[in-house]
């Protein structure tokens, strides 16, 4: 599927796909071993994301790879999870590059900056002009915007920030919030889906797919 994202209707290329798929791989492993209870669930500030359950964090992720990674005629449509989703794998690099910097001195030449490699690539493709941080770089703000500067390519606005607002009002609360923000109502009420325990095997297929799509062996 083609995504609709803020530079238009389009598929990630090159570096930026290859970071995507990076970070995506990642966050996909976290959840993995959340479900496997070997590790405790991923938090990114991210609420709409952060609360839903592993199995419905795997099928979002599946569908927004999906989108992001494969040209079709139509797009889906816009919703506050599947936008939380894309935003949470930009976070996910995020968390990877300040891990590599934490561990910088204890790891081989060849691997001290990969991430922050991909990131550096990514903006020289994108944005040749723009300014970036060095690789050898150990400050994460500048990673932290760095990082911005690629998701908003994708992403519009932090809309999905504050979807969980809306759970808390009364019909008539939300109906005059929505007229105000011009946020679409099904935007911020559509739910993720919750893959059933036939159709887990086929979604884990589903997403080692598109996690093998950005790793050379």
């Amino acid at each position: 599927m083609t995504w609709r994202t803020s530079r238009g209707k389009r598929v990630l290329p090159g570096t930026e796909r290859e970071l995507f798929l990076t970070a995506f791989g990642s966050l996909v492993d976290v959840i993995r071993a959340e479900i496997d209870g070997y590790g405790d669930p991923a938090k990114f500030g991210i609420p709409v994301f952060d609360s839903l359950a592993p199995w419905s964090k795997l099928a979002v992720l599946a569908d927004i790879g999906s989108a992001l990674t494969h040209k079709t005629k139509d797009c889906p449509k816009h919703t506050a999870v599947s936008e939380g989703a894309i935003a949470a794998v930009y976070s996910q690099m995020q968390v990877l590059i300040e891990i590599e910097i934490d561990i910088e001195s204890d790891t081989d030449d060849e691997e001290r900056f990969i991430f922050r490699k991909q990131v550096s690539s990514a903006l020289e493709e994108l944005c040749p002009k723009a300014d970036r941080p060095g690789v050898t770089s150990g400050d994460v703000r500048e990673w932290f915007y760095a990082l911005q500067s690629l998701s908003d390519r994708i992403l519009w606005d932090q809309d999905y920030l504050t979807a969980d607002v809306f759970m808390d009002l009364d019909p008539d609360g939300t109906r005059d919030v929505l007229q105000m923000t011009g946020i679409d109502r099904e935007y911020v009420t559509t739910i993720a889906p919750d893959p059933r325990e036939s159709e887990r095997r086929l979604l884990l297929m589903r997403l080692c797919g598109l996690y093998l799509e950005g790793h050379e062996f």
